[in-house]
């Protein structure tokens, strides 16, 4: 039986391929993070994934319909995000701001900023659907407070949103020890996102 199990695994180690996949779109050890689970799908086919982010490319070793399989999968993880332009505006009437800026941020990327002037902070992250349309990830909040609005929101390009921001500080004011601080939190802070065209 042991005899046996020697010979069947010195055949199937010499019917083990390697193959050496260049992984052009984003860090090959990311690429190898997002198929890990393969290695242990099939106990009789095994697979080892070795990513060289200097040199960007994964080393797969297994048999020849393993390493098929993971050079399919790399394929459909290995592709160019798209740069998704974003517009961002902050307005507040008792602060005296207004102004916007625009970002490109890649396709499921996040993207963060604050503002210090009225302590809003945005965070987005997007992903572009099939349809054009963009499904934005958002959190909205006040700097160094709690707590966030965590919301996902689907825009098409050419439309905008405009979130306020006053709810948070009326939330958070029952939290400050003096009267003082509590008016000073007193503030119109919002925030418009659009997707240009």
């Amino acid at each position: 039986m042991i005899v046996t199990f020697l010979v069947w695994h010195a055949i199937s180690k010499l019917n083990d391929d390697t193959a050496e996949v260049a992984i052009q779109h984003l860090r090959a050890s990311k690429a190898v993070e997002m198929i890990r689970t393969i290695e242990h799908a099939d106990p009789h086919n095994p697979i080892t994934l070795t990513a060289d982010d200097r040199k960007g490319v994964v080393l797969v070793k297994g048999s020849k319909q393993a390493v098929q399989d993971a050079k399919g999968l790399l394929a459909l993880f290995d592709v160019e995000r798209v740069h998704v332009p974003i517009g961002l505006s902050i307005h507040s009437s008792i602060e005296k701001v207004d102004y916007a800026v625009t970002a490109s941020i890649l396709n499921q990327q996040e993207w963060t900023t604050s503002d210090s002037e009225t302590g809003a902070s945005v965070g987005i992250s997007p992903r572009v659907n099939a349809d054009g349309s963009v499904t934005l990830y958002i959190v909205l909040g006040m700097v160094k407070q709690e707590p966030e609005l965590k919301m996902v929101y689907r825009i098409k390009r050419g439309e905008k949103h405009t979130f306020g921001l006053d709810s948070f500080q009326k939330i958070n004011a029952d939290s400050l020890p003096t009267l003082k601080e509590k008016e000073h939190m007193a503030s119109d802070v919002e925030v418009t996102i659009s997707i240009p065209k």
